[in-house]
């Protein structure tokens, strides 16, 4: 999976570079939420997420690439299978807790937020 940003929150990346590891470990949390709720358990897994600050053409275009299972493993250790996540539900809860991020940082204010 690949997690970009939207311009007007990019510039904020040459300044706080802490920002891609708080990200990332949200990243990771809504990935297991998403896998919990699909399974109806608890599932423990792992997953590998790098960051990238350049795009196409050596653009700066800060972003997100992640290596996830297509499951987790449930307490006895078994893995449990999960279907294709509902990418649109993930992209808006990912847009809504950046949000969230930006805002607890006081990087954008609620004018930003809401537009």
């Amino acid at each position: 999976m690949v997690f970009t940003f939207p311009k007007v929150l990019r510039g904020f990346f040459r300044h706080h570079r802490t920002l891609y590891g708080e990200i990332a470990r949200q990243v990771y949390a809504m990935i297991l939420r998403f896998y919990n709720a699909a399974a109806g358990c608890r599932l423990h897994s792992a997953a590998v997420i790098a960051y990238a600050s350049a795009g196409q053409f050596a653009r700066f275009n800060p972003h997100l690439h992640a290596i996830v299972l297509e499951g987790d493993f449930d307490p006895s250790g078994r893995f449990v299978h999960v279907p294709r996540l509902d990418l649109a539900r993930l992209s808006q809860y990912f847009r809504g807790s950046m949000v969230a991020l930006f805002l607890k940082r006081q990087l954008i204010n609620e004018r930003l937020a809401s537009g």
